[in-house]
């Protein structure tokens, strides 16, 4: 793929997961200091904080169960189309929270609607990040995978930042008395402007390549969902990503903002005597600390693709479960009077574990499941660790142990201290390195090469043609049936043909002798793109040098791509076949002779042609037949009408050609004469179908 073409993927995933965290971050930041006073009973301190953050956690919860949704519908239809209706979902339930009334105006009204909505934002959620990430994953190649995905993790911090700096401005433009009453509903309602960006930057986006090849190459799951949870293998992986790799990661991330966040803004809630800052210097703290960190996410990606994804994940579950106790308590002696810049600093070392813990794992579970369920299986863990584990367990377990004992170490090693050490053993003894996976083999045309016909260049032509009528038409020359010096297709003989040449020549006369050669293990996608790009019918691949068979365009474009393929058939829908037919088509007599058939064929290059008699279809007439011919020893002199096929399938021009494809698949052809009120007035090929994909 292109550089530019990779960036626009990587940017155009990237914003748009970008406008779902700031979507649901921004419950995040007012929950504790204004949510908590508007949706719930006053008068308890602690309880209003802890129901503010259980309708935090409730968003966080139901992510698996969109993840499970989602994520059968991504392995079904697409990524692209999976993650534009995740989208949809998030902007709705955040644009909708800013025109909630308050639990003054309408009682426990307020509180089960807003935790409805927060259900909402999780399971959009829940499909959203999976999505993006396997979008950039499988466009990015092997070696720069943590790179590129790296963009992909930077979006949850930098979201977060940005729900900080429009929920500070906002606040600072209206004055804290007009934020609290009315003001903080503007940053909700602002997500229904940056929805419509998204949507629009996403519907510029194609289906990944990898997607596409599973469809073509009939390797989709049918059911991802059972595939993923219910056979063993798949569910122990799934386990095993889960508490060897997110778990940890999760931990790490939600205690390293969102519990610092609250920390910082209730320590009298954690410490005998200790004071709170206030909203808008804790939200600059971090935000400061968290837009410092977040380029680390993009370089600890580009590491995991030099040294490996575990060594980068462990450093950072490690550091963090070793060094959190010493950090919080010189934060606590740092709030009264509160030092700053320190308090920066050392939340800026917290995000820096943050970094090290979630910029490789998008590549790493991208790399660790397979892609026909890796949507389902990389999403439910995911999901699971980040939903339940960390923003939903970590800042509530801890929040609620810290309040009851005012014991920083005991609420440290109540939940954030404990899982990144749980993880770290785990990844040591049972996660795989991964990073020198090739996602792409799964992809390759191995499952696509047919057996050769080899023949030696001193070989007949005459023998060749018979050859050819044991496979699609196409016959590898070789002196040593390893290395191929040419090849041979029914074109190729019926030019001979017209050109006089004899039966009894050597193959090597009419062979062409420029050979492209792909291996058994390259990506569908390029095998596509280098034959379309050298107008190729079929390609020779080598398995360690040597000639392992061919495929054909059909075999890697195809009607099956036409047939199966759901956003290629809405794309060519509204096509008609009038606007890729060839007309007037090339027409002959019945009674023209198999040479006659030859020399057209040759002369206006084409592999087929229609038998007409006056204004009646008799018949039709293609390079296979006229190869079938001379292997059954038919004189050149035969009559067309005795070897033509004489039930010709035909569709009107008005017809799309999504239509066109179903017949050709239907009746196993590769061409159709068009019809138009019984008068024939043109022809479509598959070729012409193909060349519409590429």
């Amino acid at each position: 793929m292109a550089r530019g073409q990779l960036a626009t993927v990587v940017s155009a995933s990237s914003v748009g997961l970008l406008l779902e965290w700031y979507d649901f971050y921004i419950y995040g930041i007012l929950a504790t200091t204004v949510l908590n006073k508007l949706f719930f009973p006053a008068g308890d301190q602690l309880a209003s904080v802890l129901l503010a953050i259980a309708g935090w956690a409730v968003g966080f919860v139901v992510r698996p169960f969109g993840a499970a949704f989602f994520g059968r519908l991504g392995d079904l239809i697409g990524r692209k189309y999976t993650f534009l209706l995740t989208l949809f979902i998030m902007g709705f339930s955040t644009f909708a929270i800013g025109l909630l009334p308050t639990y003054n105006q309408v009682g426990v009204l307020a509180p089960v609607l807003l935790f409805l909505l927060r259900v909402l934002q999780g399971l959009a959620l829940g499909g959203e990040y999976g999505g993006a990430a396997i979008f950039v994953a499988e466009y990015a190649p092997d070696d720069k995978r943590g790179f590129y995905t790296g963009f992909i993790q930077t979006t949850a911090s930098v979201g977060y930042v940005l729900a900080v700096a429009v929920a500070t401005a906002t606040e600072l433009w209206l004055g804290k008395t007009a934020f609290e009453q009315w003001g903080w509903r503007i940053p909700f309602l602002l997500a229904g402007v940056l929805f419509l960006i998204g949507l629009i930057i996403r519907l510029k986006l194609e289906e990944t390549p990898i997607f596409s090849a599973m469809k073509l190459l009939g390797k989709a799951s049918k059911r991802p969902l059972r595939e993923a949870l219910a056979e063993r293998r798949n569910l122990m992986l799934i386990l095993l990503a889960l508490l060897g790799a997110v778990v940890g990661q999760a931990v790490v991330w939600y205690s390293s903002q969102f519990l610092t966040l609250v920390f910082l803004t209730n320590a009298n809630l954690f410490m005998q005597g200790a004071k709170g800052l206030d909203r808008l210097t804790a939200n600059t703290i971090l935000g400061i600390a968290i837009a410092a960190a977040a380029p680390f996410f993009i370089f600890f990606g580009w590491l995991s693709d030099k040294i490996g994804r575990k060594p980068v994940m462990l450093a950072g579950n490690l550091l963090a479960a070793l060094t959190y106790y010493p950090i919080f308590v010189i934060m606590a002696q740092s709030l009264n009077p509160p030092n700053v810049p320190l308090l920066t600093l050392l939340t800026f070392v917290l995000v820096l574990y943050v970094t090290m813990v979630y910029g490789p794992i998008a590549a790493f579970l991208v790399e660790y499941f397979p892609a026909k369920i890796r949507y389902t299986a990389l999403s439910v863990p995911y999901h699971i660790g980040n939903g339940i584990f960390g923003g939903g367990l970590t800042p509530l377990v801890a929040t609620a142990v810290g309040g009851a004992t005012k014991n920083v170490l005991l609420m440290l090693l109540s939940w954030p201290v404990i899982w990144p050490l749980v993880t770290a053993v785990i990844m040591l003894r049972w996660i795989p390195e991964t990073y020198k996976r090739s996602i792409w083999e799964e992809v390759s045309i191995a499952s696509l090469v047919k057996l050769p016909q080899i023949a030696p260049p001193s070989a007949p032509i005459r023998d060749v043609v018979k050859m050819m009528a044991g496979n699609e038409g196409y016959v590898i020359v070789s002196d040593d049936r390893r290395k191929p010096v040419g090849v041979v297709s029914e074109r190729d003989v019926v030019r001979a043909l017209a050109s006089g040449v004899s039966l009894d020549a050597p193959v090597s006369s009419i062979m062409v002798t420029r050979i492209l050669t792909v291996p058994d293990k390259a990506p569908l996608t390029t095998v596509q793109r280098v034959m379309a790009e050298n107008g190729l019918r079929h390609i020779v691949v080598v398995r360690d040098g040597a000639i392992a068979g061919y495929v054909s365009a059909r075999d890697i474009f195809g009607e099956r791509l036409l047939v199966e393929d759901v956003e290629t058939r809405r794309k060519l829908s509204a096509k008609a076949v009038k606007e890729v037919m060839k007309s007037p088509p090339v027409t002959l007599y019945p009674q023209a002779a198999l040479a006659d058939a030859a020399r057209t064929m040759a002369e206006k290059n084409i592999g087929f042609v229609v038998l007409m008699e006056g204004d009646k279809l008799v018949g039709v007439v293609s390079e296979r037949d006229v190869v079938k011919a001379l292997v059954s020893g038919m004189p050149l002199n035969t009559p067309l009408e005795k070897i033509a096929t004489k039930k010709v399938i035909t569709i009107e021009p008005d017809k799309s050609v999504v239509e066109a494809a179903d017949l050709m698949a239907e009746n196993k052809i590769r061409h159709l004469v068009i019809a138009e009120r019984g008068r024939v007035v043109g022809v479509v090929s598959l070729r012409d179908l193909v060349r519409l994909l590429k």
